[in-house]
């Protein structure tokens, strides 16, 4: 069994669409801001939502996000992930 190998967040981090894309199921995707919460919970604020990102977080199966740089690097996986509720952002929760 392969370990995990990135540190839960031990406090708030905020990544910007600026400079990271969140990518599900192999698809990238564009977002405003995510905050990852150590308790479990993150926001997605969504400037123009794909609707195959609405699609994949809304069907209630876990999901793995990862949040990647647009450098390429890979700088947090959240799995687990499942939608909560959604008005202008996503409000989800992860596996710790």
């Amino acid at each position: 069994m392969e370990k995990h190998l990135e540190a839960l967040p031990d406090k708030t981090r905020t990544f910007t669409g600026e400079s990271h894309r969140i990518f599900i199921d192999g698809r990238g995707f564009d977002f405003q801001v995510l905050e990852v919460q150590p308790d479990g919970t993150m926001k997605l604020d969504l400037q123009n939502p794909d609707p195959e990102l609405t699609r994949l977080l809304g069907e209630g199966e876990p999901r793995i996000i990862y949040v990647v740089s647009r450098k390429g690097e890979r700088d947090l996986v959240l799995q687990g992930c499942q939608m909560v509720s959604r008005s202008i952002s996503c409000h989800l929760k992860y596996r710790r």
